[in-house]
């Protein structure tokens, strides 16, 4: 009975200001072993070959303890030695940065392993919110919406408005099941826009696809390529990502005479070199070892609108985070079945969905989905007042958790460390 669990709104300030500690960096997860036979059969149960799978609940474990909308802003949550693209002067650097930079986000994948993989689908009208301070003194802010639940579609915007360039982004996540193998292929707009050139960079992204769900190690691996153009720039970038592994290879030619100007190579995420074309020289374009992301700032649960992304779900990210898988589904449900509810109610009134009209975001002449604001650096509304690092409050909760479970912890570093030095069984789908 959906009773007995209270949804994150029902829980007094002072019970979400307890649980705050989860969210914190320095939060480490006590993982059950992942039961691949318990995703199986829930997919093979539910699909028949080639049928979209968004819908389809999935066991606890593979969940990632955080909302698709959150997820990207991990991915783009830069690091302390991000290079400020706009005080590049020179045009064909200023166009390899731009593309170190969308590599680099690829570092944060999950290849490895099908625990925790899967983030929440988010549900009509969350939005999430984070900003980021550089060591320029200046800020990235990073806002995204849920526009439609079915078929998912996400929008965010991206903004450094000292620096004057923001990205505005959306994605449909089609999703395929074909025997071994789920594939994921993004729909959708990535334009960068660096605005004392006039310059739009167009991103084409790769897809990524989960394999070994019948045989084999389970993995994510990306297939298809990146592709970078700018509308100002006689240059265009291709990556094309290795089969079974996090190899890449690519280059920048010009459009002008179709030359080759330098080839990339590596592993992305641990070290991608660039070899210039005409002189020969290799050098590192990024090492993730040398790279330390900047503090993502994320306004309190309890601080939170209904809407807002760690306070929709944070009844289930706090039962995932202290591996209580079960108690996770049943909370998961009761947001899920929320919203059919609330669906259900308004179709009944003869709303449906697609009368649904986002707050930030809107359908151009094109029909694809841009941020209303555009280039007006609107997003500092929603700062706040945060330090950098956890309160007092959150690290008292920390040791206390820790110490609880300290030989918990313990054991699974250990278990890490065996698993990284055991090459296991793969297989194609």
């Amino acid at each position: 009975s959906t009773e007995k669990h209270s949804m994150p709104s029902e829980l007094d300030n002072d019970e979400l200001r307890l649980q705050e500690f989860v969210y914190s960096d320095k939060f480490v997860e006590v993982n059950q072993k992942e039961n691949k036979s318990s995703l199986l059969f829930t997919i093979v149960k539910q699909l028949s070959t080639g049928k979209d799978i968004y819908r389809i609940p999935v066991p606890a474990f593979v969940l990632d303890s955080q909302s698709f909308l959150e997820k990207y802003a991990r991915f783009w949550q830069p690091s302390t030695n991000t290079v400020n693209l706009c005080a590049v002067k020179n045009p064909f650097d200023r166009f390899m940065n731009v593309v170190k930079n969308f590599l680099c986000m690829s570092r944060k994948m999950n290849s490895k392993s099908l625990r925790r993989s899967k983030p929440y689908n988010a549900i009509l009208g969350e939005t999430f919110y984070s900003y980021y301070d550089m060591k320029d003194g200046s800020r990235i802010r990073f806002f995204a919406e849920q526009v439609s639940h079915h078929p998912p579609i996400t929008a965010f915007v991206v903004e450094n408005e000292k620096n004057q360039w923001y990205h505005s982004e959306y994605f449909k996540a089609n999703m395929k099941y074909r025997l071994n193998t789920i594939t994921v292929k993004v729909k959708g707009t990535r334009r960068l826009h660096l605005l004392p050139y006039g310059e739009v960079y167009e991103i084409k992204s790769p897809c990524v696809c989960l394999r070994g769900l019948l045989k084999g190690k389970a993995h994510l691996e990306v297939v298809e390529d990146l592709i970078v153009t700018c509308n100002k720039l006689p240059y265009k970038a291709e990556i094309k990502f290795a089969h079974k592994s996090d190899e890449i290879k690519g280059k920048i030619i010009n459009l002008d005479d179709k030359k080759t100007l330098c080839t990339f190579s590596g592993d992305f995420t641990d070290s991608i070199k660039v070899t210039d074309k005409k002189t020969k020289k290799t050098s590192e374009l990024y090492n993730v070892k040398a790279m330390k992301d900047n503090y993502m700032h994320v306004k309190p649960v309890y601080q939170q609108l209904s809407n807002e992304s760690r306070k929709v779900w944070h009844n289930v990210t706090y039962n995932i985070k202290l591996d209580n898988n079960k108690e996770a589904t049943i909370q998961k449900n009761i947001v899920e079945d929320k919203q059919r509810d609330l669906r259900k109610s308004e179709a009944a009134k003869g709303i449906k969905e697609s009368d649904w009209k986002p707050v930030y975001f809107e359908l151009d002449d094109e029909k694809h989905w841009v941020y209303k604001h555009e280039g007006e650096f609107v997003l500092s509304k929603f700062d706040f007042d945060d330090q950098e690092g956890d309160s007092d409050e959150v690290t008292k909760k920390l040791k206390e958790y820790n110490l609880k479970h300290k030989n918990d912890i313990s054991l699974q570093e250990e278990e890490s460390s065996d698993d990284e030095d055991t090459d296991d069984e793969d297989a194609d789908g």
